[in-house]
């Protein structure tokens, strides 16, 4: 549905979603049965579970929570979530890393090292990255400068839904952008705060400049989400 062209590089209300995420990833893991399959698509239902995904793992990275990052991970396996397998990255005093569901395992272990049931749970679900999940949404974690632009240039095809969020550490506000190849803007989402997201659907196949406009004065390590 897209191809990467280019990556240029309030507070009670968020605990309280964030919480909310929390609770819902922690039912996910327990009512969904390790061996279970799964029809994915790049659809709606693919991309909810890509925002879930993502917030879960942001926050088992701040709180260093690897029961946060399996479920994140076994959320990403199962739906065909696709990310990035890079290592940890530290920028501006922030860190980065791959979202990915091999990434994401990786990085739990490293934090369970010391628990053999969890580690258990881990490596079976590393298995459950080989059952040829198909295409589903796309998810990752860029950091955005300190009062500067990240820019992504994705293409997203005629009268299919598309959907852009993102999902910031709650140090500064962010602000998203959607414009066209003409500059028009085709979607915004400026409220304060550091949870965005932007739904239009193209009137033709073309690229879409993404625009992530960080306001404040340090930076913010956000996960974003796409299909």
């Amino acid at each position: 549905m897209f191809r990467y062209k280019r990556v240029i590089q309030q507070p009670a209300q968020q605990t309280v979603r964030r919480a909310v995420g929390i609770l819902l990833g922690a039912l996910y893991f327990l009512l969904s049965p390790a061996t279970a399959s799964y029809k994915v698509s790049d659809g709606p239902v693919s991309v909810s579970e890509a925002r879930l995904a993502a917030r879960l793992a942001s926050l088992g990275d701040r709180q260093k929570d690897p029961h946060m990052l399996l479920v994140a991970a076994r959320i990403s396996n199962q739906h065909g979530i696709r990310g990035t397998d890079l290592p940890t990255q530290e920028l501006a005093g922030k860190q980065s890393g791959g979202m990915s569901a091999k990434a994401l395992l990786d990085r739990a272990q490293l934090l369970a090292k010391s628990n053999p049931a969890l580690l258990a749970l881990i490596e079976d679900a590393r298995g459950e990255s080989s059952r040829g999940a198909q295409r589903g949404a796309w998810t990752d974690r860029l950091i955005a400068s300190a009062q500067k632009d990240t820019r992504q240039s994705l293409i997203f095809k005629k009268g299919e839904p598309a959907r852009y969020g993102v999902d910031g550490d709650g140090d500064t506000d962010l602000e998203l952008e959607v414009l066209d190849l003409a500059g028009k803007r085709v979607c915004g989402a400026v409220a304060p705060g550091d949870q965005k997201e932007c739904s239009w659907v193209p009137a033709e196949t073309a690229e879409f400049m993404i625009v992530i406009r960080n306001r404040g004065r340090t930076a913010n390590a956000f996960t974003f989400w796409h299909n």
